[in-house]
């Protein structure tokens, strides 16, 4: 397919999804077949904010090959614990986010913690005072309006009209014990002091755990994942 006949295929599909309520019912089900389909096809859902462009900084998320697979290692591996490692912008935490979004939206009452060493980062990842502020509301507001649902906001979370909650929490055990979550999110994992804590509280209730640190010596992130930066590791035993 020529780029002028993809380009006509995605304009003749937008016209179907903003006029046909049958079609967007069946797209919205291969969405929630898939995240990869729902981040990367051609009507480009999923945006990002890019901090480090002054010009467009706003823009469809990126579709990198790289990008694409740690998304399937993520979505699809068995482990229960990925850890990823990273040392220059590589919208890795985007694309965390953007798969919880994902998993919020899709799948019924889900309890998806996002957790960062302070509670105020944690609520930039997910919403923080202002919509789009937070990483996760930034993805909710930019979605097309046929797409969108009532989530309600409020510091630090955003609850889905399913049943599901996206909740930014400062580190350490405290509230992950005190709840069943469904998954954990751990931000720059390696600079969390309490980071032992959030692993053994969330190893006993999350189906997943995805860690993500750039480096930090003598870490708890780096005892566990036990590779060098820049890659991304499997761990689904104890400690």
């Amino acid at each position: 397919m020529t780029p002028d006949e993809r380009q006509e295929r995605a304009e003749n599909r937008f016209l179907l999804l903003n006029t046909k309520p049958a079609a967007r019912n069946f797209e919205l089900s291969l969405c929630a077949e898939d995240p990869a389909y729902w981040i990367w096809n051609d009507q480009h859902y999923v945006w990002t904010r890019d901090e480090y462009d002054p010009v467009s900084p706003v823009k469809p998320f990126p579709d990198e090959p790289g990008l694409r697979n740690l998304l399937d290692e993520i979505h699809n591996g068995q482990q229960q614990v990925t850890c990823i490692g990273k040392s220059r912008q590589l919208t890795v935490t985007w694309l965390v986010v953007a798969y919880f979004v994902w998993w919020a939206r899709f799948v019924p009452n889900q309890l998806l913690f996002i957790q960062s060493k302070k509670e105020e980062d944690a609520a930039n990842l997910v919403f923080n005072k202002e919509t789009g502020m937070g990483r996760a509301s930034f993805i909710e507001e930019n979605l097309p309006k046929w797409m969108k649902q009532n989530v309600s906001p409020s510091y630090g979370i955003l609850l889905y009209p399913n049943g599901s909650k996206l909740w930014g929490i400062p580190q350490g055990g405290d509230i992950i014990r005190s709840y069943t979550g469904s998954g954990l999110f751990s931000d720059e994992a390696a600079f969390q002091p309490f980071c032992r804590e959030a692993y053994r509280a969330a190893k006993a209730c999350c189906r997943k755990m995805i860690m993500v640190s750039s480096a930090e010596g003598g870490s708890f992130f780096g005892q566990l994942s036990g590779f060098e930066l820049d890659q991304v590791g499997t761990f689904g035993g104890t400690e």
